[in-house]
């Protein structure tokens, strides 16, 4: 496996030959392709490109996206709709009719498209395009509008417009830069941010740039977090980026090595055996990163039902009694990492959960106190997820307010509340509904509430309390509507 690849193709258009010249793009190309690169993409630039020169440069953009992570399109020069379709112009665009346009300039699907056979998981495109028409009154082209049309974002997409409908950009006022460019300069290498909250500070930015006269605007369905710059969490840094994402891990002839890639195999037959067969000296003869990834694995065929791998979970402490304590904590730091952060490092949308008991059991064990601060330190950017921020060892209590129903000693939980705040609330439009068993729905017992609200709160069963707020008997039953979860939503 390779490092992370983050690929970008930068054009900057300026010295169009049939409209207005631009003062700013070239500069805006120059100045992205720096900062790119300072965040660690590869970059290819292009200035003053002919509508041949940005196709022949796409093919090999979408290339090149195969083997990344991320790929980001960044323009900045003229930019117009014709007949419902949106089009980046060339230096040699021709407007003497629509089929001119069509066959001298490049649509946005041009660029979603590369995006798409490049299957990257990540793709970005940034507009920093001038909606005043620029071939106004030289062509003869009816259908041709300065507003973009209305753009859907394909799944793992975020589309990023330098204007909302209606609006003219600004190609700056003498300055080096396009105000929206100036604005995205200032925050993009913004640590520890997610790529939402970055260009909601760009907006907020580039509003005060041009007095009100401007405002960003995004189409996104990106899936999980992305962050330009990604600092590595508090405790995170004696592991490397690779061991963070341990997809790209390299392969190694190690014993730990030829464990995590048959862990990796998804198959019990190979997964077990090649567990059972690593033995505490293998773990001692291995790094720190090894370790760690080798954690993350072994939790991850454990949630897969590994037998194996659940028995090394529920036995944590006797199967690496021998190891020194960093060694130790190496492999449960990886366990703990795999809930919350994926193969890319990336913070998961919901934790992964199904061996989670087993490991949130050691949460009040003084022997391993110092992992559970790794994941709580980990988690502390992500803090408004959580109602608890996981890996505290305090007790969290939950009183449940309901209204009874006509069958006797069957409650609809109508409150689940953490000291004066009620946690459950309404699923929102178009949100992912979190999983839940439909015989939980039907109605639980308080044990099996229990250690429902448990996963949902991310809280171990044995440091959640939970109370009725009215009185219940034994055989009491607790209903949670559809509609409704406790899990945070993921803004």
């Amino acid at each position: 496996m390779q490092e992370p690849r983050f690929t970008a193709l930068i054009i900057g258009n300026a010295e169009y030959e049939n409209a207005t010249h631009l003062g700013n793009p070239l500069n805006d190309a120059d100045d992205m392709t720096l900062k790119l690169t300072d965040l660690g993409f590869e970059t290819a630039t292009l200035k003053n490109a002919s509508h041949g020169d940005m196709r022949s440069a796409l093919i090999t953009f979408a290339e090149a996206l195969r083997d990344s992570s991320v790929g980001l399109f960044f323009f900045a020069g003229h930019a117009f709709q014709l007949s419902g379709e949106n089009y980046l112009a060339g230096i040699d665009t021709s407007v003497s009719s629509d089929y001119a346009v069509e066959q001298t300039a490049v649509t946005l699907s041009t660029v979603l498209g590369a995006m798409k056979h490049g299957s990257v998981r990540t793709g970005l495109v940034i507009l920093d395009a001038c909606r005043n028409n620029p071939f106004e009154g030289l062509g003869t082209s009816r259908g041709m509008s300065d507003d973009l049309a209305p753009v859907s974002a394909p799944k793992g997409t975020l589309i990023a417009f330098s204007t909302s409908p209606g609006q003219k950009a600004k190609d700056g006022d003498g300055g080096r830069n396009g105000r929206y460019t100036e604005a995205l300069l200032k925050h993009i290498d913004a640590p520890d941010i997610p790529i939402e909250t970055m260009f909601k500070r760009v907006r907020s930015t580039l509003d005060q740039l041009t007095n009100g006269g401007q405002m960003s605007w995004e189409h996104t369905s990106l899936i999980g977090d992305f962050r330009f710059q990604r600092r590595a969490a508090p405790g995170a840094e004696r592991y490397a980026t690779m061991a963070l994402s341990d997809s790209l891990y390299p392969r190694s002839a190690t014993a730990a090595g030829r464990l995590i890639e048959a862990l990796k195999s998804y198959d019990w037959y190979t997964q077990n055996p090649a567990l059972h067969s690593f033995s505490q000296g293998d773990a001692a003869a291995s790094s720190d990163d090894e370790l760690f990834i080798v954690g993350r694995n072994i939790y991850q065929a454990a949630c897969g039902s590994a037998n194996e791998a659940t028995d090394y979970v529920s036995q944590f402490k006797q199967r690496t009694a021998t190891l020194a304590k960093e060694q130790r904590k190496a492999i449960l730091d990886g366990m703990l990492y795999e809930i919350f952060f994926n193969s890319l490092g990336e913070h998961r949308a919901r934790p992964k959960l199904e061996a989670f008991s087993s490991v949130f059991r050691m949460v009040t064990d003084d022997d391993v106190v110092e992992s559970f601060a790794f994941i709580r330190n980990s988690l502390e950017p992500y803090a408004t997820r959580y109602h608890v921020l996981p890996g505290s060892r305090e007790i969290v209590d939950v009183t449940i307010s309901g209204d009874p129903t006509t069958r006797a000693g069957e409650y609809v939980v109508n409150g689940i509340w953490l000291g004066s705040t009620n946690v459950l609330r309404e699923i929102e439009d178009e949100e992912p509904v979190p999983y839940v068993d439909s015989a939980i729905r039907k109605g639980m017992m308080l044990g099996s509430l229990r250690e429902f609200l448990s996963e949902q709160l991310v809280v171990p069963v044995e440091l959640l309390n939970v109370t009725p707020a009215f009185k219940y008997t034994g055989g009491t039953t607790f209903k949670i509507p559809y509609t409704h979860t406790v899990v945070t939503a993921q803004t």
